[in-house]
């Protein structure tokens, strides 16, 4: 267990102290921006270590690490473990190619590092605590990644994203905060009991629904998500849609009283938002002229589907850990193959060689089959054993998802359609650059992965076993929507061909935030709550509230200036590390007074 500790802390230290290195210090040397491409590395041994040897698995209490943290891995957290550092690891490895001329390439991955130890963190987390100071890290360093380019779209969806952040940070303290009043503990062991008994168990249920949801991209929080892939690098996008909104995932099976009764009020709820959000982000995702955009609303879309899965354990809580594993199965494939689709687009943007096109269009396609959950791939078993799940609810929900569920694979098969059709376009006007090693390996070692992932892990949960579902019924079941979706993008591909159509009408991205913008005179002050978000700068945004205030409008507005002349001479990094401060203030000061009454 000592070696084993080393390596639990190396696994967050290493990332944490490159990303310091190259952020705070500077650091040029390329020996820096290797060793931080390859900083998963800890923690990808340590899950094939507590894999092999599931024994050595057990909590590591740091004391004097920040405020005293506890790490350790359960069955909860062995895949995300497992798929997050896999797709951190070749994103590092794929960015430093990918990166390699550009001259924010120390800052990038400075960013990346900072990113990367806040997500391996708050997975090795095994209290409250620590979770948050996590999430919090990789949230407002992945804040880095979105603006990276430095362009105004960048620094509109890096806007966007930030407020979106700190309003679910806002959300997420509370909700930890209600948990600890109400039971005094912040470990996780017993965590789940102690909100399924708390008198305030249905205001935390909702907040760590909503706080958690902005992460995962849940509809209508997910406005982030297809504002942020097309600006950020494409290594950036594959974790941040592959990996970091996971974290949202993780964070609902860790706080929500999963397994400790049911609670069919909330799982209706979820069924019905991730239902919602499973066919309205393929339709807006249709609309799209960006790959990238495309496959963000594509992980709204599967996200919703996961969100169906929380539903469905909020709703049969007898049934948790069979929901559990089909939920651990379903994020390590939908993590893998979408890092592998994301890496893919900027691998045929890369070179106009006539050969390489057609492997690179081949691993595409079985990535896109393996997301639609065609036959024999990791998508159909982790689709199978969602679906077996919801055979458990009980009245018409049974039969219902029966029906809706192969519907959304027929849906995620149309968007792959044009996914297609727009990376071959987005293909033809490549830069034409020879296509490096360090970009094509790293791909085709994740899309080989990605189409065993589930398979190999049927070997560490029996109950994710592909035999099981592996029969003449279910294999026609699965083969039905991919040949229907498949058609439906055949035949509108062919009719635009044959006859010149009108381009269907565009969303643009951000879908519901430019709704918004738009609406009548009546709504006038949520239309310019949207248009300060989309359009304009920090000092009108936050005065776009006051402008419809009468009473106190002079007072409010002369503290503001005055507060904003003092701040306009801080950086962002200063306010945010001061942000966190305070948290972590509130945290160490606010929790033993409680757990004293």
């Amino acid at each position: 267990m000592k070696h084993l500790g080393y390596l639990y802390l190396l696994s967050i230290t290493l990332p944490l102290i490159l990303g310091a290195l190259l952020i705070i210090f500077r650091i040029r040397h390329s020996g820096a921006v290797i060793a931080a491409s390859w900083g998963s590395l800890p923690a990808f041994l340590l899950s094939l270590w507590t894999m092999a040897v599931p024994e050595m698995t057990g909590d590591i209490r740091l004391p004097w690490f920040l405020v005293g943290i506890e790490l350790g891995l359960d069955d909860l957290a062995a895949p995300f473990l497992f798929f997050t550092s896999i797709l951190w690891m070749v994103a590092g490895i794929y960015g430093y190619s990918y990166m390699e001329k550009d001259g924010g390439l120390q800052r990038f991955f400075g960013f990346f590092s900072a990113s990367l130890a806040g997500n391996i963190g708050l997975v090795l987390a095994r209290d409250m605590v620590s979770f948050y100071l996590f999430f919090a890290l990789m949230t407002f360093s992945a804040y880095g990644l979105v603006v990276h380019s430095g362009s105004a779209p960048a620094r509109r969806a890096g806007r966007i994203y930030i407020i979106l952040a700190v309003i679910g940070e806002s959300l997420v303290i509370t909700a930890m905060l209600l948990i600890v009043s109400a039971g005094g503990m912040t470990g996780f062991k017993g965590i789940s009991h102690g909100v399924a008994i708390s008198p305030f168990r249905d205001a935390i249920i909702g907040l760590v629904l909503a706080g958690f949801g902005i992460k995962a991209g849940v509809l209508p929080l997910h406005v982030w998500l297809p504002l942020a892939h097309p600006v950020a690098p494409t290594p950036a996008s594959a974790v941040l849609s592959g990996a970091m909104i996971k974290a949202g995932l993780l964070a609902w099976l860790r706080f929500l009283p999963l397994g400790e009764g049911s609670f069919p009020e909330w799982g209706v709820l979820c069924v019905v938002i991730g239902l919602a959000g499973a066919f309205y982000a393929v339709a807006v995702g249709l609309a799209q002229d960006d790959p990238k955009t495309l496959l963000a609303y594509s992980s709204v879309s599967q996200m919703g589907i996961l969100t169906i899965g929380v539903g469905v354990g909020l709703m049969k809580g007898e049934a948790w850990p069979i929901c559990l594993s089909a939920i651990s199965a379903y994020g390590l494939h939908h993590g893998l193959t979408k890092g592998a689709l994301f890496l893919g687009v900027g691998v045929a943007g890369a070179t106009k060689h006539p050969h390489y096109h057609r492997l690179i269009l081949a691993g595409v396609v079985l990535s896109s089959l393996g997301l639609a959950g065609a036959p024999l791939t990791s998508g159909f078993v982790a689709k199978a054993a969602l679906k077996d799940i919801t055979s458990l609810l009980p009245g018409g929900w049974s039969g219902l998802l029966g029906w809706l569920l192969p519907l959304t694979s027929a849906g995620t098969t149309l968007l792959m359609g044009r996914f297609l059709l727009l990376l071959r376009i987005r293909s033809a006007g490549g830069a034409g650059k020879k296509l490096s090693v360090g970009l094509w390996l790293p791909w085709a070692a994740l899309v080989v992965l990605a189409g065993m992932a589930v398979w190999l892990w049927s070997f560490f949960d029996k109950w994710v076993d592909p035999g099981r579902f592996i029969s003449s019924a279910n294999l026609a079941a699965a083969l039905w929507p991919i040949l229907a979706g498949g058609l439906m993008a055949w035949g509108v591909y062919s009719l635009s061909r044959k006859i010149r159509i009108h381009p269907p009408v565009r969303i643009p991205p951000g879908d519901l935030l430019e709704l918004l913008s738009n609406l009548p005179p009546k709504y006038q002050v949520f239309q310019e709550m949207a248009h300060q978000m989309l359009y304009t700068g920090w000092k009108r945004k936050f005065l776009f509230g006051l402008q419809h205030l009468n009473v106190y409008r002079e007072m409010f507005l002369s503290k503001l200036h005055r507060m904003e002349k003092t701040l306009s001479h801080w950086t962002p990094a200063m306010i945010i590390f001061l942000l966190m401060a305070a948290i972590l203030f509130a945290w160490m000061f606010f929790i033993p007074m409680v757990q004293q009454q």
